[in-house]
């Protein structure tokens, strides 16, 4: 998740940034090890999907409902429960951070009926974002948007361009969503 919130790159997890003397001099310059892992369009389309699950899906309930923009920055992410509820997990990120949650035993075993990620992981990386955000004093307030993206207001239940009649008829639309250039639809739901 990492490298959606890195615009496609992917950076070797490192304890330190840098190491620095007492004058304030760098002692040990550390090497960062980062390479492009995926395409930008291609990263902003998955994390344009995965604020979906938080503004409207499993994970808006505790998460999206909680920290809404423009007080707080887009939050993107990902529930997931395993079979039998065994393990429970969301994994969240902002274009500053990204923090994962698992909950689960450590002999596998099932933790009960409806132990899903929204319900048992989504409540825990609620509670410590909300701390992260307390001592966190600025925050990069929007995913960049790469060159090459054409954004289109999308009916969901035609895949076309919306129109009055999805107002009409209360479909669900999805505003602003990105395509790579010219991939946009053209066609007006009818």
């Amino acid at each position: 998740y990492q490298v959606f919130a890195n615009q496609g790159v992917g950076v070797r997890p490192q304890f330190f940034k840098s190491i620095i003397d007492p004058d304030g001099r760098i002692e040990i310059p550390i090497k960062h090890h980062e390479r492009v892992i995926l395409d930008p369009i291609a990263t902003y389309q998955m994390t344009y999907l995965l604020r979906q699950v938080v503004t409207r899906g499993t994970g808006h309930a505790v998460i999206g409902s909680r920290f809404k923009q423009p007080e707080y920055p887009p939050i993107c992410g990902k529930t997931g429960t395993t079979n039998l509820c065994r393990d429970a997990w969301f994994c969240g990120f902002t274009p500053d951070l990204v923090i994962v949650v698992q909950v689960g035993y450590d002999t596998p075993k099932p933790m009960g009926k409806r132990m899903t990620g929204g319900k048992v992981a989504g409540p825990i990386w609620a509670d410590v974002f909300g701390e992260i955000a307390i001592t966190n004093d600025h925050w990069t307030m929007e995913f960049p948007v790469p060159e090459g993206v054409q954004e289109a207001d999308i009916c969901s239940r035609t895949g076309k361009l919306i129109s009055d009649t999805c107002d009409q008829k209360n479909h669900r639309t999805y505003r602003k969503a990105p395509f790579r250039a010219g991939g946009a639809p053209t066609e007006f739901c009818d």
